[in-house]
C-alpha cells in the first residue's frame, strides 16, 4: 500500500470514530441555537414557619439558551400567592427577577408548601418553584 493509501484509511478511521462518539443531546442543534432555557435560582426555598404571616422572596431567572427568553406569567398553587414578572424578558447570559409573594393565612389544611409555576417561551417551560414551609431548628 502506498503512503496514500494508508492516509486515506487514517482519516476514515477518524471519521468514524468522531461519528460514533458524538454526546447525544435532547435538544436539536437548532433547538441550541435558538432556544432560550430558562433556570430559575433557587428551584427550592424554606421558610420557617414562625416568620411573619406575608412572605416575599426574590428569585433569579437565568437563560441557559440562546435567543430571547420570554417570562409570559408566575402563578401561585393557591389563592394565598403571587407572582411578580419584574423582567420579562432576559437575554443570552443575561439574567431576570421574579418576586414570589405568599401570605401565610391563606394557606389551607396545614398545607405547608406553595408550587409557583412559571410559563415562558423556554424549551423547559413550565418550569416550577417550590416554596415549603419548615419548623425552626
Amino acid at each position: 500500500m502506498s503512503k496514500f493509501s494508508y492516509f486515506l484509511v487514517i482519516v476514515c478511521f477518524f471519521q468514524v470514530v468522531a461519528l460514533y462518539s458524538q454526546e447525544k443531546s435532547p435538544y436539536s442543534k437548532k433547538d441550541v441555537i435558538d432556544t432560550p432555557i430558562i433556570d430559575i435560582i433557587p428551584k427550592e426555598i424554606a421558610i420557617e414557619k414562625d416568620t411573619s404571616n406575608f412572605v416575599v422572596k426574590n428569585v433569579e431567572v437565568l437563560n441557559r439558551g440562546i435567543g430571547v427568553l420570554s417570562i409570559q406569567s408566575v402563578s401561585g398553587s393557591c389563592s394565598c400567592s403571587n407572582g411578580v414578572i419584574e423582567k420579562n424578558d432576559v437575554r443570552f447570559l443575561d439574567e431576570g427577577k421574579l418576586r414570589l409573594e405568599i401570605n401565610k393565612e391563606g394557606l389551607k389544611n396545614n398545607d405547608d408548601t406553595v408550587i409557583f409555576t412559571v410559563v415562558s417561551n423556554a424549551k423547559n417551560s413550565p418550569f416550577f418553584i417550590k416554596v415549603k414551609f419548615v419548623e425552626k431548628n
